[in-house]
């Protein structure tokens, strides 16, 4: 009796072990959604924070680049892998597509008549680069090598 007891608890340990990796693939649309959303002339990383409260979505939205946080997302839904959010103060809506795992939302971001693409992901998104921006030398020339030898580069012109 007692060998019979062990080989159903070894059994039953051996099956929650092999059960666990199926349990942690499976995920919700819940979490911390990143994204790029590229303007042309500039990028804004865009933070959607997606949680589940008595069994309804809710969400706020996360500007980084324009130190805006905590905006109240008005609707979000899933189902399907569909995702559809509404930002009622930007008046913007996303819809997306999740892939299989639900690792990557391929989607677009439309806002004031303009629609753009944009890819939502689990991982933290990377600042966007500095916008480019003319640099002048320290003689006012544009360039860090007036004279053939390098000068510090500053924002703004020298007085001469």
């Amino acid at each position: 009796m007692k060998i019979g007891l062990k080989l159903l608890f070894v059994c039953l340990a051996a099956g929650s072990l092999l059960a666990m990796p199926l349990a942690q693939e499976k995920k919700g649309i819940e979490g911390d959604w990143n994204g790029v959303l590229d303007l042309g002339q500039a990028q804004l990383r865009l933070v959607f924070h997606i949680a589940s409260k008595d069994g309804k979505l809710g969400a706020t939205l996360d500007s980084p680049d324009q130190n805006a946080k905590g905006i109240p997302v008005e609707t979000v839904e899933f189902a399907d892998g569909k995702l559809r959010i509404f930002v009622k103060v930007a008046q913007g809506t996303y819809d997306g597509n999740a892939n299989a795992d639900v690792s990557e939302i391929d989607g677009k971001w439309s806002q004031a008549g303009n629609t753009w693409p944009l890819k939502l992901s689990r991982k933290a998104a990377p600042a966007p680069k500095a916008p480019n921006r003319p640099q002048v030398c320290a003689r006012g020339r544009g360039c860090c090598s007036c004279s053939g030898t390098p000068r510090p580069i500053t924002t703004a012109k020298a007085s001469s």
